[in-house]
């Protein structure tokens, strides 16, 4: 698998159909060759946690597109028959939900959990998550923005 993108997405609230912002990182012969990422209106309650934790809150978000007016441009930045990886089966889910949710033609592509493939090639290690590995690997990033998410994710494989 040497050319595929990595997603990230952030919600602002525990349903997965709220998604608020979304990251892709192009990588061709294992080198990051695009990145495209958005803000998204969710149309959905922010709760004051998610806030916290990535820092988008409502008024960042009110004159966003919404996800059925980026799709189209998602789908042509991944490909229809690409592949498509993640660090979390969360970010499959949330793309499935908001699909669903506003009627989108499904993600054609076939998924990669980094998660998955960092604890095949490191067994021994005591954490997976996305921070831990880019520590360990010296690489700086701001940490649930999903742009950047989707851009370490290829860097900590």
């Amino acid at each position: 698998m040497s050319d595929f993108c990595c997603v990230d997405v952030e919600t602002t609230n525990r349903s997965r159909q709220s998604v608020c912002e979304i990251g892709l990182a192009r990588v061709e012969n294992g080198a990051i060759t695009d990145r495209w990422g958005s803000l998204v209106n969710p149309q959905e309650k922010f709760k004051s946690m998610m806030t916290h934790i990535h820092g988008i809150d409502p008024t960042m978000v009110v004159d966003s597109p919404t996800i059925d007016r980026i799709w189209d441009r998602l789908i042509g930045f991944i490909g229809r028959d690409g592949y498509l990886c993640s660090h979390s089966a969360f970010d499959r889910g949330a793309l499935r939900a908001v699909a669903e949710k506003h009627e989108l033609d499904p993600l054609l592509v076939t998924w990669k959990d980094s998660l998955t493939m960092a604890r095949s090639a490191w067994p021994e290690r005591e954490g997976y998550g996305l921070r831990s590995l880019a520590d360990d690997f010296g690489i700086g990033f701001k940490h649930h923005s999903a742009l950047e998410d989707a851009t370490v994710c290829p860097k900590s494989q």
